[in-house]
């Protein structure tokens, strides 16, 4: 049997997690009504309970917790996207030198009010080059909530910053269109520069709100701008939100380059998930992907949570970790993964890959999935009556 992190009453677990050393650090955002907290975990065998944690760590409200992103010598980088210091709900991101030896972060990045910033979080590049990447889909910019992403350098950090320190920013420029949505990160080209791919799922494509993806290679220092990409993803059906969820890396298609993935998680009648060549370049659409990810059934919601694990079984081909809240396999709502194994082609179904059912009705498992070859977290923040639970599972 699979590991499992286990929340406490009402803690939403599975909304994030990440390997911190040997350790595995888990967030639990719903915590107090919404104050969150992370649970790392010096032993990550059998199961794992709130109340057994070896370190919590806690700061001033806003979900913190929501996302984790791992980084080099055990720190890590935690965000908060409704924390108020900035604003209401301007958001927060921590980050912690050493999560499982120190509660104090070693930096705070404030966003600014509204602009929701770490609703999600990753990080490229180690040693001097190593970036968290804050997204903030809410920041007002050439519009409204036309979002932007931001990249900080980690060596050095310290104390109170705000978005203004960013080395990089990319912006998107619609209206509502919540560029920074996801994000994800690979070397796409085979140049041996780390190249972003980010969401702006409320963007308009081939039709409104259908949602947008942008690919940047080599990304510049400074500020850079949604229409500067070197590839654009655009939906096809009104309100489907393409780039609701992002991955990148591992050879899909067996070119030998990496290749990257996006969930469409309103597209009817279930969710889709598109995959795409590194290789392509210029206006994108659902007719240029290399295989679409379909739902068995209507509601479904494929795509809410997307991860490339590599090649898992050595055929050349990577595989696509897949995950769909409402998948009724389990239960009504109780939510599955599935692993889907290269070659990728065509349409699949997302039942035919191999299935982790959620563990009961309401439990949205799908909710987030990470990880890489040692071990894979699969949350699903229903479970256990909203406590939420995370699985490891080594393959």
């Amino acid at each position: 049997m699979p590991n499992v992190a286990r929340g406490g009453a009402g803690d939403g677990v599975g909304t994030s997690a990440a390997r911190v050393g040997d350790a595995w650090a888990v967030g639990a955002a719903a915590r107090d009504g919404g104050a969150g907290a992370v649970l790392l975990f010096s032993s990550n065998e059998g199961e794992l309970l709130a109340e057994d944690a070896d370190a919590v760590l806690t700061s001033s409200g806003g979900y913190f917790g929501l996302g984790l992103a791992a980084l080099s010598g055990g720190g890590l980088a935690v965000s908060a996207f409704w924390e108020p210091t900035g604003g209401t709900r301007a958001g927060r991101v921590d980050v912690y030198s050493d999560a499982l030896h120190s509660s104090s972060p070693a930096a705070s990045i404030f966003g600014e009010a509204d602009a929701q910033l770490g609703n999600g979080l990753f990080v490229t590049g180690s040693g001097a080059d190593e970036t968290v990447w804050a997204l903030g889909m809410a920041q007002d910019g050439a519009a409204q909530d036309s979002g932007a992403v931001f990249g900080f350098v980690v060596q050095g950090l310290s104390g109170a910053l705000d978005v203004n320190d960013a080395a990089t920013q990319l912006s998107g420029a619609q209206k509502l269109g919540w560029f920074g949505s996801s994000g994800a990160a690979a070397d796409l080209d085979g140049d041996g520069a780390v190249d972003l791919i980010i969401g702006a799922m409320g963007e308009d494509g081939e039709a409104a709100a259908s949602g947008v993806a942008y690919v940047f290679l080599d990304p510049p220092k400074g500020s850079t701008v949604s229409a500067d990409a070197d590839a654009t993803l655009v939906g096809r059906g009104a309100n489907d939100q393409l780039g609701k969820s992002m991955t990148a890396g591992g050879d899909l298609d067996g070119d030998g380059l990496n290749d990257w993935a996006t969930g469409v998680m309103e597209a009817e009648p279930g969710g889709e998930v598109w995959l795409i060549s590194g290789a392509a370049r210029g206006r994108l659409d659902r007719d240029d992907t290399l295989a679409v990810i379909v739902a068995a059934a209507t509601g479904d919601r494929v795509g809410f949570a997307v991860h490339s694990p590599g090649d898992l079984d050595g055929d050349g081909y990577g595989e696509l970790w897949v995950g769909a809240t409402r998948h009724d396999g389990g239960g009504v709502d109780a939510g599955a993964f599935s692993l889907l194994y290269g070659p990728h082609s065509g349409s699949r179904s997302f039942d035919d890959g191999a299935l982790w059912l959620g563990p009961e009705a309401g439990a949205k498992a799908g909710s987030s999935v990470s990880g890489d070859g040692d071990t894979f977290f699969l949350g699903a923040t229903g479970a256990d009556g909203g406590a939420g639970a995370v699985w490891g599972l080594s393959l």
